[in-house]
């Protein structure tokens, strides 16, 4: 059988694992899989509602192998069950309650405003390599969820970081593609879909990679040369599949050559 076509065989015979409303939730998942030897894959990951906090129905799942499925199976399960038993909010930072008096609206005003941007920060995580460290953190302002960090790899540095609005969605994102301690890269989001994400692999000033979304998924990716800053290469995805390509040849910043891809993402003769 072709290498292409063994590759979407094995591609298609992966299970469903978990199921969950957040990307930060399965890449959870897919940390704790990982560190018990079990490879998977994260599908749904920028479709629209993905990236909220609670939509109501779960969009983002987590993909094993079907040998592993039973496996895989009985870490989440084991899981879910010593979060619900162990895990624990611990509360930082706590803002001691007063009795506020105001005598005029414009006092009572000010001091509303003052308590509700200084309540408490909670934060509560996972300690998946039972280090004592939490390697998944989540932090909460005033019961809300403002910022999730994680460490990928349990090295015990923090490799990615979601920050969130006040409505509870993710406006930012940051982490360490090639797990070096550096952060290379940047995401934006506008209502909680991702709409485009830069990468600077060597910590140059310049970016390498520049990736678009619309609706969440993949629109478009730029590959920059970083001697002349210009766009060496262009793709372009629809519905998540790359669809064609410019490519400056010459390096004279003209994309003059394109390129059309099968369903396989196999350039077409």
């Amino acid at each position: 059988m072709p290498p292409v076509l063994l590759a979407l065989y094995l591609f298609l015979l992966m299970q469903k694992v978990y199921e969950s409303s957040t990307a930060p939730e399965a890449h959870t998942v897919k940390i704790l899989l990982e560190s018990r030897g079990i490879q998977s894959r994260i599908d749904g990951e920028h479709l629209p509602s993905g990236a909220g906090i609670l939509p109501a129905t779960r969009l983002v799942r987590v993909m094993v192998e079907d040998a592993d499925f039973i496996a895989a199976s009985e870490v989440i399960d084991n899981w879910e069950s010593e979060t619900k038993a162990i895990i624990k909010p611990q509360e930082k930072n706590p803002t001691h309650r007063s009795v506020l008096w105001f005598f005029i609206g414009a006092l009572l005003a000010s001091g509303t405003m003052y308590w509700f941007y200084n309540s408490s920060i909670t934060v509560d995580g996972i300690d998946y390599n039972a280090d004592g460290k939490l390697d998944a953190k989540w932090y909460y302002k005033n019961n809300r969820i403002s910022k999730t960090t994680i460490d990928r790899n349990l090295d015990g540095r923090v490799d990615q970081i979601f920050h969130f609005s006040r409505s509870g969605l993710i406006n930012s994102g940051e982490f360490d593609s090639d797990l070096n301690g550096s952060f290379d890269t940047k995401q934006r989001y506008l209502r909680g879909n991702i709409v485009s994400e830069e990468t600077d692999l060597n910590q140059n000033g310049i970016v390498e990679y520049k990736v678009t979304f619309k609706h969440g998924l993949i629109e478009s990716v730029e590959i920059i040369d970083e001697k002349t800053n210009e766009v060496r290469k262009r793709q372009y995805y629809e519905n998540g599949r790359l669809v064609s390509a410019d490519f400056d040849s010459t390096g004279d910043g003209v994309l003059n050559i394109k390129y059309h891809y099968d369903a396989f993402e196999e350039v077409q003769e």
